[in-house]
């Protein structure tokens, strides 16, 4: 049978419980609640900014594989052939933006620049129409990179 100073020392044990109990679920919603990245609202516009990328086209790949900007943005594409494949004719497509051209320089400090404006969103396909037109024709391996527009 418990005296009443066991009773005493079990209420005391059970109201520590109970406050260090307290103190972890507040922590948790405290933690929690600093986590939580603000939610983007479908209205909001990012202001229209000018992104640059370097782009090398080998015989059977774009680096960078995946550009990425927000609707409104100007890309600007400062592209050069890999070295030795300037005769191939690979250039840059983009049928939803009226892009394409040759890329006929394997030179970093001239390359061929493309520029235009971003103005629908989506996923769009970069490939090269161009390379149909040099040596290998039709039979050129096909190469594509990816254009993400953001809203």
């Amino acid at each position: 049978m418990l005296g009443f100073r066991d009773y005493n020392m079990n209420k005391n044990i059970r109201n520590v419980f109970l406050v260090l109990f307290a103190a972890v679920l507040v922590l948790g919603c405290v933690q929690q609640s600093q986590t939580q990245q603000p939610q983007a609202q479908p209205n909001e516009t990012h202001a229209p900014q000018t992104r640059q990328f370097s782009m090398v086209i080998s015989h059977t790949f774009y680096n960078p594989s995946v550009l990425t900007v927000n609707k409104g943005d100007t890309v600007v594409i400062k592209a050069v052939a890999a070295p030795g494949t300037a005769s191939h004719l690979h250039g840059i497509t983009i049928d939803e933006f009226d892009v394409n051209e040759a890329v006929t320089s394997e030179d970093p400090n001239n390359p061929v620049v493309i520029q235009f404006v971003a103005d629908k969103e989506g996923t769009f396909t970069i490939y090269c129409q161009t390379c149909w037109s040099g040596p290998f024709g039709q039979g050129h391996p096909p190469i594509k990179a990816f254009l993400e527009v953001k809203p």
